[in-house]
């Protein structure tokens, strides 16, 4: 037993993550109640909401650093891909300190010579599998034919895009999909195409089909050999933290089933701050579900040991429990994803649905 300096710091993380998560596992139901107390300042006149995040974040951080000490051990190279990637990937940054570790990132299959297999992306674990999510920056001008290959080639069945309102004025980002219905967009090898489109109050959703060019496609691009692959492409129109339309947009991601059919991909300007607080509601949501239990820390420590720019100040980190308690409120009267239809929501007569083979289809 414990034979390497591995084993032996794994055991003091694991005993310091334990001691973080004491007293904070809570049961579904009981989530208004927490969220009520951890408002409420302690005898340091913090709250105890503002004492959680902070240890959170701390151990996040220690955890993080402490994971590149444990890679030194295991003799693996763990260093942060910036120490080793070649030139050529440095434009693929939008920002230079925001930069997935090597253990963590997707790789790219590169269908040319000279293509580079590096984007700017992290894999997080689901609920159920292991590597369920994806969380990527904005496609920039230079990474747009990155961005649909890391589409195809992890099997992403539903884009959710945030801060996609700023892609206008802003020329770090590279224009990606079509704009409306019935329209394609062209950057070789692939045709991406919009079959249909239907906006809300909330979002904007599109039925997406990636064409695959066959005299450009050296190598399959799909894990299912397929020359064509349908996506749900879903933009969220706001970026306040509102609570209801938090939980009102989360429901409209989780209405089409999105992991059945493959992966979820959720992308904003960074790759951590609108994306990762989506991705890491819907894990929480995942839990209140399935467990009756959830621990707030426990996923969000998590999360942010992988991508640490996620839930990065208090506001966010609140906003979670905000969420989960309207969402436990509503629970007996919304017993499913697919009964409610306030704040602007669709869920039940979603514009894109799936027939009894599991397809996706638009009803126009």
């Amino acid at each position: 037993m414990i034979q390497t300096m591995e084993q032996y710091w794994f055991l003091h993380k694991a005993a310091q993550v334990a001691i973080v998560c004491i007293g904070t596992t809570v049961k579904s139901n009981d989530i208004v109640g927490r969220n009520k107390s951890l408002k409420e300042k302690s005898f340091t006149g913090k709250t105890e909401m503002e004492e959680e995040f902070t240890v959170v974040s701390t151990v996040s951080d220690d955890l993080k650093e402490d994971f590149d000490k444990a890679d030194d051990f295991s003799g693996e190279d763990g260093n942060v891909y910036e120490n080793s990637e070649e030139i050529t990937d440095v434009i693929k940054n939008r920002f230079s300190n925001i930069i997935p570790k090597q253990i963590y990132r997707p790789f790219l299959d590169c269908q040319t010579i000279g293509m580079s297999d590096y984007i700017n992306a992290v894999v997080l674990p689901g609920f159920k599998k292991q590597s369920q999510h994806l969380l990527t920056q904005l496609p920039m001008p230079t990474t747009v034919v990155d961005f649909w290959r890391l589409v195809t080639q992890y099997n992403v069945s539903l884009i959710v895009a945030f801060e996609v309102q700023t892609m206008v004025t802003d020329k770090t980002f590279g224009n990606y999909s079509p704009t409306a219905a019935n329209q394609e967009l062209k950057c070789s090898p692939y045709v991406i195409k919009s079959k249909a489109t239907n906006k809300a109050a909330l979002w904007e959703e599109q039925l997406l089909t990636v064409e695959t060019e066959k005299r450009k496609s050296l190598v399959s691009v799909s894990p299912n050999n397929n020359e064509s692959q349908t996506v749900i492409h879903l933009k969220c129109l706001f970026t306040e933290l509102d609570p209801d339309k938090l939980l009102s947009f989360l429901r409209q991601i989780r209405s089409y089933n999105a992991l059945a059919q493959g992966r979820i991909l959720y992308t904003c300007s960074n790759g951590a701050k609108y994306s990762g607080l989506a991705c890491v509601l819907s894990l929480l949501l995942d839990r209140m579900e399935h467990d009756s239990y959830l621990t707030v820390p426990l996923v969000v420590g998590t999360v942010k040991t992988i991508r640490k720019e996620v839930i990065l100040n208090l506001d966010q980190y609140s906003v979670l429990y905000d969420v989960l308690a309207r969402y436990s409120d509503n629970f007996v009267t919304y017993d499913n994803f697919g009964n409610d239809s306030r704040n602007g929501a669709v869920v039940e007569d979603s514009s894109f649905n799936e027939d009894q083979d599991g397809n996706l289809d638009a009803n126009y």
